[in-house]
């Protein structure tokens, strides 16, 4: 067993899907968006905390896809916050490190590919 790996009969991709569903469960919860939580000792808006957990989920789920030659289908209502999402966390996610610098994507691309790049993902990126 290695540090990125379980024993061989691990079943990772079951439970990064069924984590992944546990996300999905506790986001879709209108509460769950409301008031403050405590990160670090600091309140920090539910809705902020939502964004970037919304924001981590495309963006690394569009590096898998653009390393299996392949492409990031969201559900729409997700494809349409996320521009959203990128947007009101970029700055505070670079600060924190969570982000790398801006990568500068064309106008004329899609608004996923632009909240791609501003949180420092080049989404036209290939194995």
């Amino acid at each position: 067993m290695g540090r990125w790996r379980g024993p061989a009969d691990d079943d990772w991709s079951g439970r990064l899907v069924g984590n992944l569903e546990a996300v999905g469960r506790g986001w879709s919860r209108v509460e769950t968006w409301s008031g403050d939580a405590q990160v670090g000792g600091s309140p920090v808006p539910r809705s902020m905390l939502g964004g970037t957990a919304l924001v981590e989920v495309a963006a690394h789920g569009g590096d898998v896809a653009r390393a299996l030659g392949r492409t990031l289908e969201l559900p729409p209502e997700a494809a349409d916050a996320v521009p959203r999402a990128a947007t009101s966390t970029a700055d505070l996610g670079r600060q924190l490190g969570a982000y790398g610098p801006e990568v500068p994507v064309a106008e004329d691309d899609s608004s996923l590919h632009r909240a791609l790049g501003q949180v420092g993902r080049d989404p036209g990126w290939s194995a």
